[in-house]
């Protein structure tokens, strides 16, 4: 599952494996207690392709990223 925010705790919380992707190093999201797996890389396609291929994810989740997360979402 890709979430963000506090949505992650409780994902986590339920049991789900939580894997986040941030473009921005610099923000708390990066706190490896937030997720299982984090990856601070471009939010583009085929950086996001090759996540999901490897961590075959059951969800997804877009959240506050604004038209780009949206659109990756999408395609």
């Amino acid at each position: 599952m890709i979430i963000r925010g506090a949505g992650l705790q409780g994902a986590a919380r339920e049991g789900y494996k939580v894997i986040l992707v941030n473009s921005n190093p610099a923000t708390i999201m990066t706190d490896p207690e937030l997720a299982n797996r984090t990856y601070i890389e471009p939010l583009t396609k085929e950086y996001l392709e090759e996540i999901i291929a490897k961590e075959k994810p059951d969800a997804f989740v877009a959240d506050v990223g604004g038209q780009t997360a949206l659109n990756l979402l999408w395609n």
